[in-house]
């Protein structure tokens, strides 16, 4: 309802002691109504906004989720500035409650020639690694049509990142640094997809429901501010009942100089607001500047699970909450969240409160927040509109427990997407998690997929190896199950993990972002912690952030974490998701070295052996490359290889991001032999050799240098030759990694031409 007059109505304050009074009868027994457990679905209505992108200006997904949820006697509609407002109740006084639809994040500012995405950021950072933890991530593009275009991130790849100048290795990335790769080579390309400039880009991964009823991913501060009116409407069952007029809205761009805020004033003039904002990263400006942060190192605004921020001065709200036995928070001025100028909307005389949810890693990937906190507040809103007690609820949140991980997986990365060809074999070896030391899913996997006619042997390490025809030539095919990722080294009075790296990785490509807990009984979410102090960070991945990350699973003690079944030595690892890209190329986790077990399995698939009468032929799948070749140390030395090609990706430098002075070989023109690497030079003879192998079948061959090393360095001591071959592949050892389908198919008839011929 507007107000015509000019007037206005201020609720006195006998409209508040007699609400409170009504609470204080209802709490006769001593159990106060107003703390009764929220209902079944609240966490799973947060974790659903939370998962829907909606950049400042494009907020329609968000909106048009929470319409479809409203009840039925809701009249909402859609102001021209994309406000959601719902008016319900008569007469004085006239309230409103709003919360943001928006969060922070980017639009496609340009498309280049070759087919990469530039972005713009119309909303502003209030911490230097916002961009970086974009930077080398499975992202998703909002296209025009409705639908969701897959992309990735570039990333510098970790086995060349060191050609690059010093001083650029370090440097934090910021938005000149975020190329968004579709897996397209022209804008013909990416025009084809259904994208263009202006559409948004976001992560893939956003939301995580972890234990006790937290939920972490991007916004999730305000999302669950928006959840919560939603909740708080879908509980009143007499509209009829409130004091006065209600008005609920959810505002666009909050971020982006609150001009749903500003619009929506111009056609409302309400006695009092209450107004849900999210925190604020920077300092209080004055002359004696506070943080606006309890705990900046933790990027905290309030402690989760203690109930909504209320600015300490606001004596009416805080009353109501304590007479009510609502659990909340009392903080200075200025520390609640990001204020508004009510005066430059034409509020200045209006009543108004600032009400926020505590948060933890605000503006990080996985901002946390504690649907018991949601719940609270909805119980506080329900105080001051004068609305009776909800009905108790069992539980607002299940019980956590391990889960399948191919569950889990598509609660946060969304469904598996189809694919064809030799994609299918690779898939799920992609998409199984086989950390060093800890292969066995792989390995269980590979078993399953040899042709009828292998015999392998698995030794006690875990390596495999089949090995078929006959004579005195041997020639060895190796490829690794491993993957690098977490260990757990210890459980922290807090509830959090330590870890340890296996293999070699970015660890700056890794913070900030959901993870999973691989244990006994299953996986469970999590997430890897922003570093200590990420508002103040002044550098791209430090020696010491290895040692400061710690993964966050909701828990609030060791013992609860132990109670989850989570144990030392359990396995951390990002979430993987095998993604078609644009034509034949395709992302995921661990495409080093999967693609070369599926290169190797398809080939044993077509394999006739039969026809090696005057060699033998042994394919192994190696266990603990990532940690020092120490599968392939074992096989070397029982084998007798004359020649060893191992089967692994080439790290190539055909990226925007890369420094290109070597290694610089274009996806999807076949194989490699890597000549030249960290470990060894292959001879001339052998290359020439393989050269006349592959020539006559037409399966073209690129030479060329990269960094890192395989398992053929293993065997050099023992008297074979090296000869490293594989697939070029983009944005090494990150969660990004890129490849095509293309050199994967032809690596396959390489492996066969080789096997019978070399």
């Amino acid at each position: 309802m507007t107000k015509t007059d000019g007037v206005r109505r201020t609720p006195p304050l006998a409209v508040w002691c007699l609400l409170i009074a009504a609470v204080v009868c209802a709490t006769a027994t001593g159990a106060s109504p107003w703390r009764a457990a929220p209902e079944p679905a609240l966490q799973d209505l947060v974790v659903e906004l939370v998962r829907i992108p909606g950049v400042a200006g494009y907020e329609e997904a968000v909106r048009g989720q929470i319409a479809a949820r409203l009840p039925a006697w809701v009249e909402a509609d859609t102001d021209p500035m994309g406000n959601l407002v719902a008016t319900f109740g008569s007469g004085d006084p006239h309230t409103l409650v709003a919360a943001p639809l928006d969060e922070r994040g980017y639009v496609i500012s340009d498309i280049t020639d070759d087919g990469y995405l530039r972005v713009y950021r119309g909303t502003g950072a209030e911490h230097p690694l916002f961009d970086q933890y974009h930077y080398g991530q499975p992202l998703m593009v909002q296209a025009a049509s409705g639908t969701s275009v897959p992309a990735v991130s570039a990333t510098v790849s970790t086995h060349i990142a060191g050609d690059g100048p010093a001083e650029d290795r370090n440097r934090i990335r910021d938005i000149d640094d975020l190329w968004i790769d579709l897996g397209a080579d022209s804008r013909a390309e990416v025009q084809a997809l259904g994208v263009r400039n202006l559409d948004p880009v976001g992560l893939r991964d956003r939301a995580v429901a972890l234990a006790d009823g937290r939920v972490a991913g991007p916004g999730a501060q305000g999302r669950a501010a928006a959840a919560l009116l939603q909740h708080l409407l879908a509980g009143l069952e007499d509209p009829g009942a409130v004091s006065g007029t209600v008005t609920i809205a959810w505002l666009t761009q909050s971020t982006f100089r609150d001009l749903g805020l500003r619009h929506l004033a111009q056609r409302l003039q309400p006695d009092r607001a209450f107004l849900f904002t999210t925190a604020s990263l920077r300092a209080r400006r004055g002359s004696e500047a506070t943080e606006t942060l309890s705990d900046p190192a933790r990027g905290s605004s309030g402690e989760l699970g203690s109930g909504p921020l209320i600015e300490a001065s606001d004596e009416a709200l805080s009353d109501a909450a304590s007479r009510a036995g609502i659990s909340f928070q009392p903080l200075p001025s200025g520390m609640v969240g990001r204020s508004f100028n009510f005066a430059a909307v034409g509020w200045g005389d209006v009543e108004h409160h600032l009400v926020a949810l505590p948060v933890r890693y605000a503006q990080t990937p996985v901002e946390m927040i504690d649907v018991s906190d949601v719940s609270a507040a909805s119980d506080l809103l329900r105080v001051v509109l004068g609305v009776p007690p909800a009905a108790a609820a069992s539980s607002a949140v299940a019980p956590s427990q391990p889960r399948p991980t191919a569950a889990l997986v598509d609660t946060i990365a969304g469904p598996r997407p189809a694919v064809d060809g030799s994609f299918r074999t690779l898939q799920p070896l992609i998409e199984a998690y086989g950390v060093a030391e800890h292969e066995e899913d792989v390995r269980e996997l590979l078993l399953d997929m040899l042709p009828a006619w292998a015999e392998p042997a698995v030794d006690d390490e875990g390596n495999i190896t089949i090995t078929v025809g006959s004579g005195d030539r041997h020639l060895m095919f190796i490829a690794h199950q491993d993957e690098i990722g977490y260990e757990v080294t210890e459980i922290h009075t807090d509830g959090s993990l330590g870890l340890r790296m296996l293999g070699g990785g970015i660890d700056a490509l890794y913070e900030a972002h959901p993870t999973l807990v691989h244990t006994s009984e299953g996986a469970l979410p999590a997430v890897l912690t922003p570093r200590p102090g990420y508002i103040g960070a002044e550098e791209f991945s430090p020696r010491t952030l290895r040692a400061s990350l710690a993964v966050d699973l909701g828990t609030g003690s060791a013992e609860e974490t132990e109670a989850l079944g989570v144990a030392l030595g359990d396995v951390v690892t990002v979430v993987k998701r095998f993604q078609p890209l644009a034509g034949s190329r395709a992302t995921g986790r661990s495409v080093d070295d999967r693609v070369g077990c599926a290169a190797m399995i398809l080939a044993l698939q077509r394999l006739d052996p039969s026809a090696l009468l005057d060699r033998r032929v042994t394919f192994a799948f190696s266990i603990e490359e990532e940690t020092g070749l120490v599968g392939a140390s074992t096989i070397a030395g029982r084998t007798d290889s004359d020649v060893v090609f191992s089967v692994d990706t080439f790290v190539s430098s055909a990226s925007p991001v890369d420094w290109q002075r070597r290694a610089r070989l274009p996806l999807g023109t076949g194989p490699v032999l890597k000549v030249m690497d960290g470990n060894h030079v292959t001879p001339r003879s052998a290359v020439d050799r393989l050269l006349e192998v592959a020539g006559p079948r037409g399966i073209p061959v690129s030479l060329s240098i990269t960094g890192g090393g395989t398992d053929a360095g293993a065997f050099v001591p023992y008297g074979s030759v090296p000869v490293p071959i594989g697939w070029p592949s983009r944005y090494s050892h990150s969660p990004v990694e890129l490849m095509d389908q293309v050199d994967l198919d032809q690596l396959i008839d390489l492996i066969l031409a080789l096997a019978y011929e070399y």
